[in-house]
């Protein structure tokens, strides 16, 4: 890391202040690489703050440097459960590339569903219909499983009809583990039972 992009970490991190946040953000958008990696180091330095989490989620979506992805990921992972939950950019989990998932990436969203934040299910649900990546996808159907939610469940039927295999096999897992109800795989049986279980009152219970 420069020395340039080290005054950026330490000039606004050791005042405290949570209006840092603002600059730092701007940062995030510095030609430099190195300046975006140490202001996403930095904004992990103000864990409640929604605006940082929103913009580091942003970063390691869509930042061309793997540097500052993984700098963005590391921040991440110090903020707080509420401060995650409520952020506006959870849907663009279902937007990382096939290029950018790896295993930084993969291991923060596997945290996430370990944390059991429940007010993910939607930001998941999403990925699971929406994501362009089928690794995405799959991960999306193993963290609904843990975060053991009936409001996937309409997600986790449709994923029985995905392309991928792999995305097929996790919403089944994830269905069986939800419901414990043993259809296999077939998208009909399981969807006529979930049609079934709302005309009777009982699907959101």
């Amino acid at each position: 890391m420069t020395q340039e992009s080290e005054c950026v970490k330490s000039r606004y991190v050791h005042y405290g202040d949570a209006r840092a946040v603002r600059v730092l953000i701007a940062r995030l958008n510095s030609d430099n690489g190195d300046i975006r990696a140490a202001a996403a180091e930095a904004l992990g330095s103000f864990p409640h703050d929604t605006g940082a989490v929103t913009s580091l989620i942003s970063t390691m979506c869509d930042d061309q440097d793997r540097p500052v992805r993984k700098a963005a990921v590391n921040s991440l992972f110090k903020f707080h459960d509420e401060s995650i939950a409520s952020a506006p950019a959870m849907k663009l989990l279902g937007n990382i590339s096939d290029e950018f998932f790896i295993h930084d990436e993969y291991h923060f969203i596997e945290q996430l569903a370990d944390r059991h934040i429940v007010q993910l299910v939607p930001a998941f649900n999403y990925a699971l219909r929406c994501a362009p990546n089928p690794l995405m996808r799959a991960v999306a159907a193993t963290a609904l499983e843990k975060l053991n939610d009936k409001r996937a469940l309409p997600a986790l039927i449709s994923a029985l009809q995905d392309k991928d295999g792999t995305v097929r096999i996790n919403a089944e897992n994830a269905l069986k583990s939800i419901t414990g109800k043993e259809f296999d795989a077939d998208h009909a049986q399981w969807l006529q039972w979930w049609l079934d279980q709302v005309n009777m009152g009982l699907g959101d219970k």
